[in-house]
């Protein structure tokens, strides 16, 4: 049966000693990315999903499958973004060790509560919290892609904004909480340094690389949310989204959208629904969106019936950038620039 180790498992229980590098494989790119970074020097992770896949819909080719059955560890955001994933997971690597980010011990989660994916963020925490903690203690010792141009038709693949939404996401596990963990820098430096401890347990020799790389990309995350933080002080500016996607990083940086124009990326918004973002735009008197890559234009129309606005492209999986160590920084870069614009 596949295995799962939380942080403070890894730790405390021994893992197989490799001759070679073990075999990574993430779900998605920006899990690639920071992967990516942790194994620099060592060897290179594989990824499963191409760029612009739909996360949440996904069949896998003969050769992804492959990289699966070949795998050491395999790395994943969580079921409420990749549902698919569980059972072909346990199926294809009954013997990789299995990390998923939304379970690590330390990760901040946005739980969904209400309209637009409005809820409270709480800290995932198990059994083994206070292992966990000492291993905080020991890490305590290391040390514009902008456009206003309107594009095509939306294909939804990051939402799960609202109890329609959630409804939808309900229904590939129950769960309950944003699954867009990566949009949080704080949550990529935790799973940055259990992928470190993980890969040293069973790579001993490329152990101290490991947690070099990890605290190495820590404190790029720092660096990084101060400058979003003095990018966003002093924003007042009103935005809404095409989908709930960012609330993550905007919940992290104090700048939360008033509302979101599609229910579920499963269907279109109804009357109903676009009534009460027409309300909040005039509410708020909004004159931004933030969207991804792909949207419906005549959406938006609709809901800014006639007012001027501002369209501003930011992408959560940051399909345009170059895939690696680099792609994860340039996708938040993205979206602070956006953010800020959006706010400002």
């Amino acid at each position: 049966m596949l295995r799962y180790l939380p942080v403070a498992a890894m730790i405390a229980c021994a893992a197989p000693v490799f001759a070679e590098v073990p075999q990574v494989v993430t779900d998605i790119a920006p899990l690639h990315s920071i992967t990516a970074r942790v194994m620099q020097g060592a060897g290179e992770p594989a990824v499963l999903l191409p760029p612009g896949a739909d996360p949440h819909h996904y069949a896998m080719r003969p050769s992804e499958a492959q990289l699966l059955q070949d795998a050491d560890v395999v790395l994943s955001v969580g079921a409420g973004l990749t549902p698919w994933l569980e059972g072909v997971t346990e199926d294809l690597s009954p013997d990789a060790v299995e990390m998923i980010w939304a379970e690590l011990p330390g990760v901040t989660l946005i739980e969904i509560t209400g309209a637009h994916g409005e809820g409270e963020a709480h800290e995932h925490e198990d059994a083994h919290d206070a292992h966990a903690d000492d291993h905080d203690d020991h890490h305590d010792d290391h040390a514009d892609d902008t456009h206003d141009e309107e594009t095509h038709d939306e294909h939804g693949h990051d939402d799960h904004d609202d109890e329609e939404g959630h409804d939808d996401h309900a229904g590939h596990g129950d769960h309950s909480d944003d699954p867009h963990v990566w949009l949080n820098p704080d949550n990529a430096s935790v799973v940055a340094r259990a992928i470190a401890v993980q890969l040293g347990e069973m790579d001993a020799e490329n152990a101290a690389l490991y947690m070099q790389n990890a605290e190495a990309f820590a404190a790029d995350m720092d660096a990084l949310s101060a400058e979003f933080e003095g990018q966003l002080s002093g924003a007042t500016g009103a935005h809404i989204v095409t989908h709930d996607a960012y609330a993550y990083f905007e919940t992290r940086f104090g700048q939360r959208s008033v509302g979101a124009v599609t229910d579920s990326h499963a269907a279109e918004p109804g009357a109903a629904h676009i009534r009460e973002i027409q309300e909040l735009v005039a509410e708020h008197d909004v004159a931004c969106v933030i969207v991804e890559p792909a949207y419906n234009p005549g959406l938006l129309a609709a809901v800014f019936e006639g007012r001027a606005y501002e369209i501003v492209v930011a992408d959560p999986l940051g399909a345009e950038h170059e895939p690696g160590a680099g792609l994860y920084p340039a996708l938040l870069k993205d979206l602070g620039a956006a953010l800020a614009r959006c706010t400002k």
